[in-house]
């Protein structure tokens, strides 16, 4: 193999891995405009194993016609049964090259790696995969160490407001009211572990998130304070973040 077919090969597969990389939204204009037949005349033909690239494209097509992807998941099966009959005439040995934009935008769309599909290369899935594994929540582990102390801090928060609260019932349960012995401190304590977890919830906001763990984490913090059916009453937009929030953890409960 020469090697001009070798560099040609290369850019070929370049083309495609590079508009699998864009965002969904943009891949229809760009599959328009940025066809491999754009690149160099001298392109070699046979740079991609079209029998293999069908094999790995109907195992894909199968896989989320068949499996749980989500609830509501549904396969766009006209883009699938063109890309398929694509996919199958260039593997019986056609040359028409216009039917690539249809495989670029019907794999993007459907969050599948181009890399493995057109190349047999997995690298994309694998690192897909540890970028939601246990081991990338390392990346987030300062705002993770925080979530957890704040965690902490709104309990004993929870437990001295409680301690002031049961207090004052006692106290305002007399006539004439007359503060209990120990009152002043349990208030102290209260607003000093207020005063703690308030702090830490400004860290935190402060701190993004670069993983799902980090998302999730954060999730979590909001579920303390909009998701007990009171909180969020007293700020009616406040209703939008507690609904997401609960969307958010019931996804990370089933993933």
């Amino acid at each position: 193999m020469s090697q001009a077919k070798n560099v040609n090969t290369t850019n070929r597969r370049a083309v495609l891995a590079g508009i699998a990389a864009l965002p969904i939204a943009a891949l229809p204009a760009i599959a328009a405009a940025a066809t491999l037949s754009t690149l160099p005349s001298d392109v070699e033909p046979d740079g991609i194993d079209w029998a293999a690239v069908l094999g790995r494209a109907e195992h894909v097509v199968e896989s989320l016609r068949t499996r749980h992807v989500c609830v509501g998941w549904q396969l766009d099966e006209v883009a699938a049964g063109r890309a398929l009959e694509y996919i199958r005439s260039r593997a019986a040995g056609s040359m028409d090259e216009s039917g690539e934009p249809q495989i670029i935008e019907f794999f993007g769309e459907h969050g599948q790696s181009l890399d493995w599909v057109i190349d047999g290369d997995p690298t994309g899935l694998v690192c897909r995969g540890a970028a939601r594994s246990n081991r990338a929540a390392l990346a987030d582990a300062v705002l993770l160490d925080l979530v957890e102390r704040y965690h902490v801090a709104d309990a004993e928060y929870v437990r001295a407001f409680d301690v002031v609260a049961r207090m004052e019932d006692k106290m305002y349960a007399i006539k004439p009211p007359k503060p209990p012995r120990g009152l002043q401190t349990a208030k102290h304590e209260r607003d000093k572990a207020n005063t703690r977890a308030r702090k830490l919830e400004d860290q935190i906001i402060a701190t993004p998130a670069t993983t799902m763990h980090g998302v999730i984490a954060k999730a979590r913090c909001v579920a303390l304070n909009l998701t007990d059916g009171q909180s969020a009453s007293m700020d009616p937009d406040a209703d939008f973040a507690a609904s997401m929030t609960r969307d958010l953890l019931a996804m990370k409960a089933v993933s």
